[in-house]
């Protein structure tokens, strides 16, 4: 069932989400690679831009899902080879680099690991006392 953006089983796995991210991120990537030659293409900042916005696409609702990758290696697998394309894409490099290899001269994490960075900041975040309740704390602190 999609819900906001998000494709929602009964069992909360994410897996029918993610499978449909990376999806969306191969064919975005495979479109913007005509436009991004190796040689006389655009300069190491574009193709940066260009990668940050592709990864954007399958870090989207990271927050709610990022838990059930972390169990799944069959998602992490596909999201790791949908993200060696966009990496090799950014260094002008070729196929037969190592996937982690690529992602290094990238200088890009694992969108897991991005993942679970967002979704550690979402929770900080939103224990974090706003508006009335953060006054209420200082002033009794005061006292």
């Amino acid at each position: 069932m999609p819900y906001l953006g998000l494709l929602l089983d009964s069992r909360w796995s994410f897996e029918d989400h993610l499978e449909r991210q990376t999806a969306k991120m191969s064919a975005a990537t495979l479109a913007l690679a005509g436009t991004m030659r190796n040689l006389a293409g655009p300069s190491y900042r574009c193709r940066r831009l260009y990668a940050t916005a592709l990864e954007s696409i399958a870090l989207y609702g990271s927050p709610v899902w990022a838990g059930a990758t972390a169990k799944n290696r069959k998602i992490q697998r596909k999201i790791a080879a949908a993200q060696k394309i966009i990496a090799i894409g950014t260094i002008c490099g070729y196929r037969i680099i190592g996937a982690d290899a690529v992602m290094l001269m990238a200088c890009r994490p694992p969108i897991p690991a991005a993942a679970a960075a967002r979704s550690s900041v979402y929770r900080e975040t939103k224990e974090r006392p706003t508006g009335e309740e953060n006054v209420i704390r200082e002033s009794r602190k005061a006292m």
